[in-house]
């Protein structure tokens, strides 16, 4: 009647590859008071049938809601199903209950990006002082992405100078990011938008010099 040791047996199952025991083994589970049980059976399940993994993800959260990383496994999950505004309401919801945790902050990012909202997500990317770490290569992404995508909405909108301003500070590394500038960085699209932009400011020179060097990097 324990659920426990189904659970242990359809780890060791799925981790050999014995996917139809460990789905019979998950479905004999009945009455799991564990958070990681419902993770696991949800990441199990997501492929085949999302609905029922939202539903232990969600269970998840409910089970262990002093803790974050549940909610960053929703978070992920609705973005993973393309529900950006799940997603967002999720991400906003748990970054205040856990305004410290750095996953969090970067999640809210993230959703903030996918509905289009730049310039808050490069507000909640100021606040982020992240440790390096090797995959902070993503974090750095998401700076670019959020300055570029204020960058040229201000092109939309004929504002020239400001959208030099942010596809110029694009090209920054901030070490609170949790990671540093590497030898050759490749700013290439962010130079060809600024110097589209400096030919909108009459600054024909200085878009020229800047296009003869785009012509010359490899």
């Amino acid at each position: 009647a324990d659920w426990k040791p189904k659970y242990y047996l359809a780890l060791i199952l799925w981790g050999k590859g014995r996917l139809e025991e460990t789905r019979d083994l998950f479905e004999m589970c009945e009455n799991a008071d564990f958070a990681p049980f419902y993770i696991a059976r949800g990441a199990f399940f997501e492929r085949d049938a999302p609905v029922r993994a939202a539903a232990d993800y969600k269970k998840a959260v409910e089970l262990d809601a002093g803790s974050w990383r549940a909610r960053h496994i929703l978070v992920a999950y609705h973005l993973r199903q393309g529900q950006k505004t799940e997603a967002l309401a999720a991400a906003r919801l748990a970054t205040a209950d856990f305004p410290a945790e750095v996953p969090l902050q970067i999640d809210l990012a993230e959703t903030l990006l996918t509905v289009g909202q730049p310039a808050e997500a490069a507000a909640v990317l100021d606040a982020v002082a992240a440790l390096p770490y090797e995959g902070a290569s993503d974090i750095y992404g998401l700076y670019v992405r959020a300055q570029v995508g204020i960058g040229i909405s201000a092109m939309q909108k004929a504002a020239w100078p400001a959208a030099v301003e942010a596809l110029e500070k694009s090209k920054l590394y901030p070490e609170r990011l949790g990671t540093g500038a590497p030898f050759h960085p490749d700013t290439r699209m962010q130079d060809t938008l600024i110097a589209l932009a400096l030919d909108r400011m009459g600054e024909k020179d200085k878009a020229a010099a800047m296009r003869r060097v785009l012509s010359i990097t490899p």
